[in-house]
């Protein structure tokens, strides 16, 4: 299973509460994660990636039944 990632530095407190059941990071670790995502540009690719990967597959698979397919993420 995986849980995706922030959308952006903006994101870090919401997303890391969110998949913790509600518990939010303590200062320190939310420090730790923001000084993470400043490291490599203040953003993860991942949803990039996968919002790309959705788009690609969805295409795929109505190349020859055009509308019939839908990805969700």
């Amino acid at each position: 299973m995986a849980y995706g990632t922030a959308a952006g530095a903006e994101d870090i407190e919401r997303y890391y509460t969110d998949i913790r059941g509600g518990r939010p990071p303590s200062r320190e670790h939310l420090a730790e994660l923001r000084s993470r995502y400043a490291a490599i540009g203040d953003r993860f690719p991942l949803l990039e990636i996968t919002r790309a990967q959705a788009a690609g597959l969805e295409a795929a698979l109505n190349r020859d039944d055009v509308g019939r397919f839908r990805c969700y993420l």
